[in-house]
């Protein structure tokens, strides 16, 4: 909804016109007025990953000493046993509700609802009149028609377009579709227009993954999920599967956001969340599962017994050259079939030829065109399984035909095995891996084997893909150096052979956006007084 302001537009804008010096010596993360203070973006962008860092009691603490100073959260940051805040917090909403109500038809969402601010922590640092002070500029959210800006010396214009354009307008304010009113705004406005005097706006444009808000049926395999539970294995596997809602008429102003929920009863439910938005100052993408309870009418995060979010697969299309490998025959038993799948592991070659042989070897590989390609995760070195387009997989019996995908339902656990088999053999458990397909001279299909986050006694479990500071899931590339004889910087001789066990990596300018197509299929979870709550959600270029 339009935050009902409770001040005088014109005392408030001469206070920070007057004031204005005051923010270019505060530290970062000063409330000034009411709202949160940062020398920048990137302060900003370093202050979340610093909340990122910190567990969620040490968050809850700092932000309860800002509330006892008058600072109010877009969406509060709350010790679930601190009923005294909730109480207060239920109680400011209430009244603000019934203010919108006398003076304008609210367009405010149903009581269920969270805010429009996906990220949970750029939520806690935007106040509840959806404002933020990032350098010299002054910056107001609204869900319904994007965010609104000028510098803080300009304050007073802001604050009047703001009065006279849009509360004084909400009455009469109408959309002519929910699905069609964003995707047009974003399609004609996209980007930063000005829309009065020292006044601009933003609406985020229509990128790559164009604009959609969600709908439709979405299938899926069964995909094996990575852990040792069998018994939570099988839970996971029986979550019941949603493409997600979109999380309201107007979020993709912003960008997109879907989520899935799951009760235990009418005031306790477990929010799965994906989110992929541009707020200007701060950008994110990621998923998160945050467990709920309804107190006084307001849905706040609330401990459970157990949360698990896991990374089912991550599937990506790029373009990519074709290299050219080789294998010297004299570092394994025997002959070197070209078109086996070749896995990269701590910097070092391993194949398995032979099923005979029972193990993964240590071989000597020299890369004479193009690069191998190599997926990190959040700057984690994991299992790479390179697959080449016409392949020989032995005792797997993976079903391919060049040019087609590999990654069909009754290839999608012969896949998981092999990376489990590797994985098994060097450090005795399973964790993450990536399986790259060379699908034709030109092309890559990379699918991530994901990870799982599991916390007791806990509300909250995110996981970026994206933050201001870059994308988490990038591409780098697997060579060898040059072969030939050298001098090191000491005036010592010595040479490169032709074929290496060790290979060493030269990033490229590939990241996880600059994909062709993508689907990612995640889970959600949360048990309560023994009872397992929560979703399978599947999003992809589709729906």
């Amino acid at each position: 909804m339009f935050s009902t302001l409770l001040f005088s537009c014109q005392e408030e804008s001469l206070f920070l016109e007057e004031n204005q010096s005051t923010s270019q010596f505060a530290d970062d993360g000063t409330v000034i007025k009411g709202r949160f203070f940062f020398n920048s973006k990137e302060s900003l962008g370093k202050q979340i990953q610093k909340f990122e860092e910190e567990d969620i009691s040490v968050i809850e603490n700092k932000f309860e000493t800002f509330y006892k100073n008058g600072f109010r959260s877009h969406t509060p940051v709350v010790n679930s046993e601190n009923e005294t805040l909730l109480t207060t917090f239920a109680k400011e909403r209430a009244y603000l509700r019934s203010l919108s109500q006398n003076n304008y038809k609210s367009t405010e969402k149903e009581d269920d609802e969270d805010g429009f601010i996906s990220d949970p922590f750029f939520a806690a640092v935007v106040n509840q009149n959806n404002e933020i002070i990032v350098g010299d500029t002054l910056y107001k959210y609204t869900e319904e028609k994007g965010l609104y800006f000028s510098h803080i010396k300009d304050s007073t214009f802001l604050f009047n377009y703001f009065n006279n354009e849009i509360v004084n307008k909400s009455i009469n304010y109408k959309i002519a579709s929910a699905v069609d009113a964003p995707c047009a705004e974003r399609d004609q406005y996209g980007g930063i227009t000005q829309v009065g005097e020292n006044v601009l706006r933003y609406v985020a444009p229509i990128d790559e993954e164009g604009c959609d808000t969600g709908g439709g049926s979405s299938g899926g395999s069964s995909i094996p999920v990575v852990t040792a539970e069998e018994n939570i294995n099988t839970i996971i596997n029986g979550l019941p599967e949603c493409i997600g809602k979109a999380g309201s008429e107007f979020r993709d102003l912003f960008g997109k956001s879907f989520y899935c929920r799951s009760y235990w009863t009418d005031t306790r439910r477990i929010h799965t969340e994906f989110w992929s938005k541009n707020w200007l100052v701060y950008t994110s993408t990621g998923i998160m599962v945050k467990s709920q309870r309804k107190f006084l009418g307001v849905w706040n995060r609330s401990k459970v017994d157990e949360l698990y979010l896991g990374i089912n697969k991550i599937l990506l299309k790029y373009t990519y050259q074709e290299p050219e490998i080789q294998y010297d025959p004299t570092s394994i038993y025997g002959f070197v079939d070209h078109r086996v799948p070749l896995y990269m592991y701590s910097g070092k070659f391993y194949t398995k030829t032979d099923p005979a042989y029972g193990s993964f070897r240590n071989i000597l590989v020299n890369i004479t065109k193009n690069k191998l390609p190599f997926f990190e995760f959040d700057n984690i070195d994991v299992l790479n399984i390179y697959i080449p387009s016409i392949l020989f997989l032995g005792d797997y019996n993976i079903n391919s035909t060049t040019g087609n995908s590999i990654y069909t339902q009754s290839n999608i656990k012969k896949l998981y095995k092999m990376g489990a088999d590797f994985l098994k053999s060097k450090i005795g458990g399973i964790k993450d891996f990536v399986i790259t397909y060379q699908k034709t001279p030109t092309e890559i299909e990379v699918l991530y084997f994901g990870e799982q986050h599991h916390k007791k006694d806990a509300n909250l479990i995110k996981r970026y893909f994206y933050k201001d500071n870059g994308f988490l899931f990038k591409i780098n590339s697997a060579s060898n150096p040059k072969p030939g004889n050298y001098i090191d910087s000491r005036g010592n001789p010595y040479t490169v052979p032709k074929f290496n066990t060790k290979f060493g990596f030269e990033p490229v300018d590939t990241y996880f956006r600059d994909y062709t197509y993508y689907d990612l299929d995640f889970y959600a979870m949360g048990k309560r007084n023994g009872t397992w709550k929560g979703n399978r959600m599947v999003r992809n270029d589709n729906n």
